[in-house]
């Protein structure tokens, strides 16, 4: 309806007649869209409590579960607001909004519990804590983690969650870095039909280098960095012999393409005999 009256105030105005406004209309729309909220967002959470709770804990995606549950208390705070002189969708508002309540509060620990960071080690510590088996088997559902009495140590599995999370990130940078080195290759070529080969566009190639080592460094001296130590130190080794290889290589091929020119000449080949044969030694090795 907005639509086709927006339609026809421009065709007003293309016509050059007085713009035709519609209160009546605009409040009715008005109450329209608070009752259309109320009933959209009860209907989801009557779907979504239902559906979350029977969902298998390892499959949940805790963190859309968060976003669409704070969506739907701002929807519910507005509607609150909307309808405080109407008793019955006041009461609707009042009851979906005190359930969604409910479980707010335990979201932050569901996230943390979900996040992918989680490996046995961390859910032991977990264990230790809260004195009980709580790590989720293949059927076990949201309803099952929240009917666990963990709640009095939310503290310490928080604290927990967050360094599986940080020790994870520091797994998914290596596995990012390595991802970015597949199919880089050197552009090697012959130089000037010599049938000696010479490496073209490497600034990129080491940049790219001093960047991941640079990354790699500061992920070196991270507080978690223990289960990856060994993986960090490995292809920070990689990183700089591969460096110094690309480093010296340039600078072998820089001094070959100043000299080579100059040993190509015949003149210099017979006035300089002894060290156009180094040179040529120096070329085959």
């Amino acid at each position: 309806m907005r639509k086709k009256l927006k339609e026809f105030n421009q065709n007003e105005g293309l016509l050059g007649r007085e713009i035709t406004e519609y209160p009546e209309l605009q409040q009715t729309s008005k109450k329209f869209e608070g009752y259309y909220l109320l009933w959209t967002t009860a209907n989801n959470w009557s779907h979504w409590r239902v559906e979350w709770k029977e969902a298998e804990f390892e499959e949940l995606d805790a963190v859309a579960m968060e976003q669409q549950l704070t969506k739907a208390i701002s929807n519910m705070a507005r509607c609150q607001k909307l309808f405080r002189e109407t008793p019955e969708p006041l009461s609707v508002a009042q009851l979906v909004k005190g359930q969604m309540d409910e479980l707010a509060p335990r979201m932050p620990m569901i996230v943390a519990l979900r996040n992918p960071g989680m490996k046995d080690r961390h859910w032991k510590q977990l264990e230790e804590v809260c004195k009980q088996d709580i790590k989720p088997k293949k059927g076990t559902t949201l309803n099952d983690m929240l009917n666990l009495d963990i709640q009095d140590h939310k503290d310490e599995i928080m604290k927990i969650c967050d360094i599986a999370a940080k020790e994870y990130a520091l797994e998914e940078a290596l596995i990012e870095m390595n991802k970015e080195w597949q199919g880089v290759q050197f552009d090697i070529k012959d130089y000037k039909a010599t049938r000696t080969y010479v490496m073209f566009g490497a600034t990129e190639i080491q940049e790219r280098l001093d960047m991941h080592l640079l990354r790699t460094q500061a992920m070196s001296f991270s507080p978690f960095k223990e289960p990856h130590k060994d993986a960090i130190e490995k292809w920070l080794q990689l990183l700089d012999r591969v460096s110094l290889v690309v480093e010296e290589w340039l600078k072998c091929q820089k001094r070959w393409i100043y000299l080579e020119p100059i040993f190509s000449s015949e003149d210099i080949q017979r006035q300089l005999p002894i060290e156009y044969k180094r040179f040529q030694d120096y070329l085959e090795v």
